[in-house]
């Protein structure tokens, strides 16, 4: 991938929806298109992210039986660190954001939790290990027809009580009138998970569960009835998800973008989409683009742009010119993604994920 340019990004029609993907589809057709067909991403991972799927892994080999000591934890976390610094290193989007230890949100503290919760899996498997308790990780569940499909992280059994275990290395509730629940699409992915488990199996979970990294556990109440309704409802969506790709002239003709849908999307400079319902409002992205008027280096070293636009000039500055190579060529226009807005209006400032490319596709 060329630095600061917008490489092609084809999209093919969807085979398979996953639980994790079932409400990311409806509201951005094209973002999952193209993560489902393992386009790079146009912005950096969050280094956070990063941190949870190691903790992630960790627990999928402690459940395994393949870590059996504080030491193979330890020996995992520093694998899994130093290959995903390696990655980052060579990725001019991310190189600026190793170390992890630096870079991610909570490091320590994720670390700590997840060694705590892979000793507390031991110590409770060696008390139950005589009563018949069995696990499985990382357990492929999907229809006969392989259109739903998707890997639970635990399953847990004890004579005829089976448990489906979700792992969540960050937030799971969100807030409404009646106080924190538990995320909505968090909920449906399991009870999705049961339905397949049921198809699989024969027989269905008596619970299901989702686990912080601080041992807390929230059981998801729910009905047999809507787990297969919501299967059903899932492969619907795929079908109806697969005729609006092969129908388009357009790949713009899918793209819903809000300012929820792009939140957490890694391909909106590829969107020409974005910039046209694109606001400047502090629910939208800190970003901007616009014809460079004037570049000036700053008594710390750093660069100072004026961009012109329509809807008026705006200022960014504390750009690294290391980190930013192409602020360093004589450039008409650029695009300023994942900036930091200011007390000022009008005024930006670089943050630790902010990217540059020349144009947008």
């Amino acid at each position: 991938m060329n630095p600061h340019v917008i490489p092609d990004m084809p999209i093919k029609p969807l085979k398979r929806i996953s639980p994790s993907k079932y409400f990311a589809v409806d509201p951005c057709i094209l973002r999952e298109a193209w993560a489902a067909n393992h386009i790079n991403e146009l912005l950096p991972v969050i280094p956070t992210v990063r941190v949870g799927i190691i903790a992630h892994r960790i627990l999928e080999l402690t459940i395994k039986g393949r870590i059996r000591n504080h030491q193979d934890i330890d020996e995992i976390w520093k694998d899994g660190i130093k290959k995903f610094e390696l990655e980052m290193h060579e990725n001019w989007m991310e190189k600026h954001l190793v170390p992890l230890a630096r870079n991610a949100w909570n490091y320590e503290v994720k670390k700590q939790k997840c060694i705590l919760l892979a000793q507390n899996f031991f110590t409770n498997t060696e008390k139950a290990s005589g009563k018949g308790q069995k696990y499985e990780a990382e357990i492929w569940l999907e229809t006969p027809d392989g259109k739903v499909g998707g890997k639970i992280d635990a399953i847990k059994q004890l004579g005829n009580d089976i448990q489906l275990i979700d792992y969540k290395t960050g937030k799971v509730f969100d807030k409404n009138q009646e106080g924190k629940v538990i995320k909505f699409e968090y909920q449906k992915q399991l009870k999705l998970y049961a339905a397949m488990y049921y198809m699989n199996r024969g027989k269905w979970p008596t619970c299901l569960t989702i686990v912080e990294l601080s041992q807390k556990e929230h059981d998801i109440p729910f009905h047999r009835d809507e787990c297969m309704e919501l299967l059903n409802d899932a492969v619907i969506r795929l079908e109806a998800i697969k005729q609006k790709i092969s129908g388009i002239n357009y790949i713009d003709e899918i793209a819903y973008p809000s300012p929820q849908n792009c939140k957490y999307c890694y391909y909106w400079p590829g969107c020409a989409m974005y910039w046209e319902h694109k606001q400047d409002s502090d629910k939208w992205p800190a970003d901007c683009h616009g014809i460079v008027k004037e570049k000036r280096i700053l008594g710390n070293g750093t660069l100072l742009l004026v961009l012109g636009r329509q809807e008026g000039d705006v200022v960014v500055s504390g750009l690294s010119m290391d980190r930013h190579g192409i602020l360093k060529d004589d450039i008409r226009e650029i695009y300023l993604y994942n900036l930091e807005r200011t007390p000022v209006p009008g005024y930006f400032k670089q943050g630790i994920l902010t990217t540059c490319y020349k144009s947008c596709k």
